[in-house]
């Protein structure tokens, strides 16, 4: 059995900023990381001011050697049919970077185990539940393998699938069906240097496109889930390159007419959404376990880092017997979605080109608060 202050379940970005922060200041920290190693994902851009949060926890100069790539700015087609170009050179904070990811969450992970994080690699978290202790007070014991875990604190770092909050019987609103569709491939050597992320909009949704550590760009429509075609035809290479045909500005960035990908068209949610609860009795959410974002505000990753350090400073301050902390956590959090939800709308009712069609209808009118359930949005098969 493995006792320790607070129990991390999930060692993604925000899971390693949390328990990084723990660790740092004094406190017995696990993590438990289902995957045996960290693998690519989407969501491979991090913003210019995410530098901050890198200096606060020490990991700065390592990233800086890791390999990352410096991306100089943004090139958009968005509200009419002229490419405007955002460039970091006046950020403060520099330019943003194109992400190894599986290197960046192998070395936030790594450093918090530097610092004395207990890790725990390939190891799912089963069932969560409340004990009392006689002389320790409530506790929780989680059964992951053939492992047990104590801990006084909970942080559900688990990602949009939220564990621990959905075992307390925490409900997870969504705001919309938005889908990535998404495909990687080998970048022309010496001719695809263009480290910019590019942005379209198009009838049935919006385009990205990044240039990525090792030579791969990767290529993502963005759509929702009920406008994709039926029998899985999504998946098809023919249809997926289709669609770039609407999108000019992503598809001049095709290394040839009939790209050949890496790996087969892939899916993934990038709904908005959250649980009606961020913290509880015991325990607190961070990441995308917290709220995940559109990814059109590029705010997924900065927000993993900022939510991972500050609830973590939240339990801090619970463990030394204030219950402030988390309740100015979860504050912050609920400023920050009210202010992502007005910049939603703005952002996606600056685009009028296609507004009688279904994927901008509905983000026509503002959002006050998650309207429907997530399981009223099935995913495709």
């Amino acid at each position: 059995m493995e006792t320790t202050d607070v129990l991390v379940i999930g060692g993604g970005p925000a899971g390693a900023a949390a328990a990084l922060t723990l660790t740092q200041a004094g406190r017995r920290c696990a993590v438990l990381e289902g995957r045996p190693a960290p693998e690519w994902k989407i969501g491979e851009t991090l913003a210019p001011e995410s530098r901050q949060l890198l200096l606060a926890l020490g990991v700065w100069e390592s990233f800086l050697h890791a390999g990352h790539l410096p991306s100089p700015g943004l090139c958009s087609v968005w509200g009419d049919g002229g490419p405007v170009e955002k460039n970091f050179i006046f950020n403060p904070h520099g330019s943003a970077w194109q992400l190894d990811r599986a290197q960046f969450e192998a070395g936030l992970l790594a450093a918090a185990e530097s610092a004395g994080t207990r890790v725990w690699r390939g190891c799912t978290a089963q069932t969560i539940q409340r004990t009392a202790g006689a002389a320790d007070g409530r506790r929780w014991e989680v059964a992951a393998g053939d492992e047990i875990f104590r801990a006084t604190w909970l942080v559900d770092a688990s990602g949009r699938g939220s564990v621990v909050a959905r075992q307390l019987g925490v409900t997870r609103p969504a705001v919309d069906r938005l889908v990535a569709v998404y495909a990687v491939v080998a970048a022309p050597t010496g001719r695809d240097e263009d480290a910019r992320t590019h942005l379209e909009a198009c009838a049935g949704g919006w385009w990205y496109s990044a240039l990525m550590p090792g030579g791969r760009r990767i290529f993502s429509f963005q759509t929702d889930a009920d406008l994709l075609p039926d029998q899985q035809r999504w998946r098809e290479a023919a249809w997926f390159w289709a669609q770039v045909d609407e999108a000019p500005l992503i598809r001049a960035l095709l290394p040839s007419p009939n790209p050949a990908c890496t790996t087969v068209a892939r899916l993934t949610s990038a709904n908005s959404s959250r649980p009606t609860a961020c913290h509880g009795d015991g325990w607190v959410a961070v990441g995308d376990a917290a709220q995940s974002f559109d990814p059109l505000s590029g705010e997924g990753l900065f927000h993993a880092l900022f939510s991972g350090q500050r609830a973590a400073q939240g339990v801090l301050q619970n463990l030394a017997g204030s219950t402030h902390g988390l309740a100015e956590y979860a504050a912050l959090s609920e400023a920050l979605w009210r202010r992502f939800l007005h910049q939603r709308h703005i952002f996606y009712a600056s685009e009028t080109r296609w507004c009688g069609e279904p994927f901008w209808q509905r983000r026509l009118a503002p959002v006050a608060a998650p309207a429907q359930p997530m399981a009223d949005f099935p995913m495709p098969a």
